[in-house]
């Protein structure tokens, strides 16, 4: 049975996993798209904005799936992050300079403005321009240290009460940090704060997924209902926490929040029951989407900038929004069809830019095997 086989090596791309990064990409883009809304302290809006606050703790799961083990190779862990992040995180970076300058009316390259955007990438803080980038910064500073983390797994996998130990701790940190609205452990989104519950995900990812296969078929609802629940409960808290604290800054909806991981466990069992065949048409489409969500996750908000300028953005919110619709529901409506339409856009634009660039490899190896 190929879609619960839990051995990369014999199924390097399980089509569970690639449908969840498809998930998780969705629900990167619905953040982004629902932060562009009005705000209300509603319980509705709450609780769409703790449905959209996922993406990025499942995405740390699933690079865990895979970033360890007996297999781990930090030479071709290197050539993949260069080859795979790296350039097209470059290259990105300077093109998104070049349309923010060509909008504005400056010079199209700025040789100032490239060096700073440079400068933050290989020192690992905050992008300027391009601020979701931050994960991918994580990610490279994860796989500079990924032997250590390797190590350190290696240790967990040869014992399970290790592994419960370790996954006790890392529930009490979060939750210990969650009261003292992250003023205990200080994460962020760059740097050794983000570092450390990066880590600390992944390996939570690793664990996970050795275990998924012991998950019954009949976990799947579990799974769906615990991420109601959660939501439903973190929405509360919300609330709460917004009402009786003026400085309060959604720390109980990022990535680093315990609820945050609860709701992605339940929504990972979730997806992981789902049967699927290999060598279907179904699994051949999800397996080419997930192929595309590096370059959807690096461009999707060129495309959120573009629907706002062109006046579609709010096309969407007046058939939504201005109409007798309940808040859960405008909203709701709102946030699905815009993230659809961005993805869909973005998939395209994406598809492009593979395309391009693997003709530019071509031509490369063409030139190099005539000389």
């Amino acid at each position: 049975m190929g879609d619960n086989n839990m051995s990369v090596k014999n199924n390097p791309r399980v089509v569970w996993v690639e449908l969840l990064r498809i998930l998780a990409c969705l629900i990167v883009i619905g953040r982004h798209v629902f932060a562009n809304s009005a705000k209300s302290d509603s319980f509705s809006y709450a609780l769409i904005w703790s449905l959209v606050s996922d993406g990025v703790t499942i995405f740390w799961f699933i690079s865990g799936f895979f970033l360890y083990g007996e297999e781990f190779s930090y030479k071709s862990k290197l050539k993949h992050l260069l080859t795979g992040i790296i350039i097209p995180m470059v290259i990105f970076n300077v093109f998104s300079i070049g349309l923010d300058h060509l909008a504005s009316g400056k010079p199209l390259f700025c040789t100032d403005d490239i060096f700073t955007e440079l400068y933050c990438l290989l020192t690992f803080n905050q992008p300027i321009r391009c601020f979701h980038l931050w994960f991918l910064n994580i990610y490279i500073l994860l796989i500079i240290c990924s032997p250590l983390i390797n190590a350190a797994v290696s240790y967990l996998d040869t014992n399970r009460k290790r592994e419960n130990i370790f996954l006790a701790i890392t529930a009490s940190l979060l939750f210990i940090n969650d009261l003292t609205l992250n003023s205990a452990m200080n994460f962020s989104f760059h740097g050794a704060g983000g570092l450390i519950p990066a880590v600390l995900l992944t390996i939570c990812g690793h664990i996970i997924y050795r275990r998924l296969p012991e998950a019954k078929t009949e976990y799947a609802a579990a799974g769906v209902i615990g991420v109601v629940f959660i939501n439903i409960v973190r929405s509360l808290m919300q609330i709460t926490l917004a009402r009786s604290s003026p400085d309060y800054e959604d720390h109980i909806l990022f990535w680093y929040a315990l609820p945050s991981v609860f709701a992605a466990i339940c929504l990972t069992v979730a997806v992981s029951r789902i049967r699927f065949s290999d060598t279907g048409k179904v699994s051949s489409a999800i397996r080419f989407l997930s192929s595309l969500t590096l370059y959807i996750y690096l461009t999707h908000f060129v495309i959120i900038d573009i629907l706002d300028n062109t006046g579609v953005t709010q096309r969407i919110k007046d058939i939504f929004l201005n109409k007798d619709y309940s808040i859960f529901a405008g909203y709701g409506l709102y946030t699905l069809t815009e993230s659809i339409a961005v993805f869909i856009l973005t998939a395209a634009l994406s598809l492009l830019i593979k395309m391009a660039a693997g003709a530019v490899r071509a031509s490369i190896r063409r030139c190099f095997s005539h000389t």
